[in-house]
């Protein structure tokens, strides 16, 4: 997850990246970097559940399947749940929705 949050803050610096609360992801990152940075963060969840749970893919199929599955309609979700909580980090945020919809 850190090498896909680094490749998806391309030049934001230092600090930005050890300030990753959803005010900053809706604030500072641009329509794609905030892509970028949730595929991102999705992939790390999903790969995570993966190598605790293998050989069953139930759950990594469920996470990679829920972002991609109506995927303009589920992003705008996502904003919507990181506009609610802007001092939360990130990440943790993203991880709730996936736990909620997938049981991970």
């Amino acid at each position: 997850m850190a090498v896909a949050g680094a490749v998806g803050l391309g030049g934001m610096g230092n600090a930005a990246a050890q300030n990753l609360n959803a005010g900053f992801v809706l604030d500072e990152m641009t329509p794609g970097q905030r892509i970028s940075y949730i595929q991102g963060v999705m992939d790390g969840l999903a790969y995570s559940r993966f190598l605790q749970d293998r050989p069953d893919t139930t759950v990594y199929d469920c996470i990679v399947n829920w972002y991609q599955t109506e995927h303009e309609s589920k992003h705008r979700f996502v904003m919507r749940w990181l506009a609610k909580h802007p001092e939360k980090p990130a990440n943790v945020l993203l991880y709730t929705i996936v736990k909620k919809e997938c049981g991970a």
